[in-house]
């Protein structure tokens, strides 16, 4: 057949069967069209009522029933509050470590990784401090019935201060000395550990906050804090954490193996920072199995996740392998 056969010529009528082809090509296309529509204004309404909208793992099925008392070692929900369900997606993991950004409006603390999207109810109060302070309370002031080492039931939350670090941490106290049998304090230095720790990250008055005599949070530190140019390194206690962006340290994306003198980099960040007494965090990982990995061998105490199931799922992978050895 050729081509003048198959396509009619203009002024031809366009046969029954090419008009019921295109008829039903345009109702695809419409049914197409509406349906883009209609998820955009739903998702518009999502973000109006301050719901998060799904994230990649919401298709995914949490861990059996069983496991959910059971933590998952070294584990920190990035920008947790971007989950379907913030917190209790992390929870029903096992995650013990989640990550909030707050902004100071009007008076609280918003829960949202820019301004622009901040929604009035969203807040820290809501979204984690009182389902954090329920569950400690009616698990005999653990998060987790079981850990999975030696540190069980210790659980972080770190709070990034996107606005005005002084008044924000101000306000963050304030928000916590409502809970004083949930979160651990420190009373001149000694600490009272309680189910959940808060460490402050992002605009952090570091001055102001190591100048309380009673507090009620910790810092998060940087690389620069493992020499610090006094030579005095500061107390765990006040900087229990060391967190550092990894593409500012590294360039592997977790294709192939890393590069030897960056794991040797690597290696040694390690050491300084368990030689002082701090815990590691790098932000910015690839979300890529091969990289949790390699942290986990280097002895990265807490890894950044993005997708929860995969992410749980391949610790307790290595908890497992780190058991048999």
């Amino acid at each position: 057949m050729t081509l003048e056969h198959r396509i009619p010529s203009r002024g031809v009528a366009p046969s029954r069967h090419t008009r019921a082809v295109r008829g039903a090509a345009f109702g695809l296309a419409h049914a197409l069209v509406w349906s883009f529509l209609w998820s955009s204004a739903a998702h518009a309404d999502q973000r109006a009522m301050g719901e998060p909208e799904p994230s990649r793992d919401a298709a995914m099925a949490p861990p059996p029933a069983a496991e959910l008392e059971t933590s998952v070692p070294w584990s920190h929900s990035h920008n947790d509050y971007r989950q379907r369900r913030p917190l209790r997606d992390a929870l029903s993991h096992g995650f013990i470590s989640v990550e909030a950004d707050v902004f100071l409006v009007d008076g609280d603390l918003l829960v949202a990784h820019d301004r622009a999207e901040c929604v009035p109810g969203r807040t820290l109060r809501v979204l984690y401090l009182e389902p954090l302070a329920r569950r400690a309370r009616e698990r005999g002031g653990v998060i987790y019935r079981q850990g999975a080492s030696e540190d069980r039931g210790r659980f972080w939350l770190l709070i990034d201060i996107k606005s005005g670090g002084e008044p924000a941490y101000r306000q963050i106290e304030e928000q916590l000395a409502a809970y004083p049998d949930v979160f651990t304090s420190w009373h001149e230095g000694v600490e009272e550990r309680r189910a959940v720790t808060v460490v402050i990250s992002g605009n952090v008055p570091r001055a102001a906050i190591a100048a309380m005599p009673r507090r009620r949070v910790a810092i998060d530190g940087r690389l620069h804090d493992l020499e610090p140019s006094g030579g005095r390194p500061l107390p765990v206690g006040l900087v229990p954490w060391v967190s550092a962006p990894w593409l500012g340290q590294f360039t592997w994306l977790g294709h192939g193996q890393m590069p030897h003198h960056e794991r040797a980099r690597l290696d040694e960040i390690v050491r300084k920072a368990h030689e002082r007494g701090h815990l590691l965090r790098f932000w910015g990982v690839p979300n890529v199995e091969a990289v949790w990995r390699t942290l986990r061998e280097a002895g990265v105490d807490l890894i950044n996740i993005d997708h929860l199931a995969n992410g749980a799922r391949v610790l307790r992978e290595l908890e497992r392998e780190s058991r048999e050895e």
